[in-house]
């Protein structure tokens, strides 16, 4: 039984989650078309859509580890493709980001094959091996319309392909700031995969 949209978090709290991270998210996402050129021309030129799609894929991912790797309230989950968990306790939300790196439709939109997985994160219904409370968001970019490189890379919320908010290129000016803003917090997610499923952990109580 679908409990559809029923752990959604709001426009705001996703901005608070996610904010932080905005210049992470640029230097994995921009750079991945600088180094597509590299690739022999006899490649490139073979490649289909789909298959650039999966190379450029390959890049974020390497990127994204290498600038989430022990940021605090950040975990890595591979039982389903890459994805990055991110537990808004840390930004005073009471609730999960799970972030997906992928392309996006030319007016900047979520789009998935309506497989029964997709469909069902799109109703951001609970899946195995994520989060129960997860509210699901895709990080991604768009390329220009003949494929020649990206326009622009935005973060969308799964359910309503609503926009969060647009990540600028990497070494432009943000005043947005990569620190926790607030005190010294537990640097360890309150989440884990238990079964084959994730459900997040009451660090007050001990329930495990």
């Amino acid at each position: 039984m679908s409990n559809e949209g029923s752990d959604l978090l709001s426009m705001v709290d996703l901005r608070a989650i996610l904010s932080p991270h905005v210049a992470r998210f640029g230097r994995a996402i921009w750079p991945v078309w600088d180094r597509f050129p590299e690739l022999p021309e006899e490649h490139r030129l073979a490649y289909d859509p789909t298959t650039e799609a999966n190379v450029l894929h390959s890049y974020m991912v390497r990127n994204a580890k290498s600038e989430f790797t022990n940021v605090a309230g950040v975990h890595f989950l591979e039982q389903h493709g890459f994805h990055l968990g991110i537990d808004g306790s840390f930004y005073g939300v009471d609730g999960l980001a799970v972030c997906r790196l992928k392309k996006l439709s030319e007016d900047g939109a979520s789009r998935n094959y309506p497989t029964m997985r997709a469909e069902a994160l799109r109703r951001n219904d609970p899946l195995p091996g994520m989060p129960a409370d997860a509210t699901y968001v895709d990080i991604g970019y768009v390329l220009t319309p003949l494929r020649t490189g990206i326009i622009m890379v935005h973060a969308v919320r799964v359910y309503d392909s609503e926009l969060i908010f647009s990540i600028p290129r990497s070494g432009d000016v943000t005043h947005i700031n990569e620190s926790l803003p607030f005190g010294p917090m537990a640097v360890e997610p309150r989440f884990h995969i238990i079964n084959g499923a994730k459900r997040k952990v009451d660090v007050n109580n001990g329930n495990r």
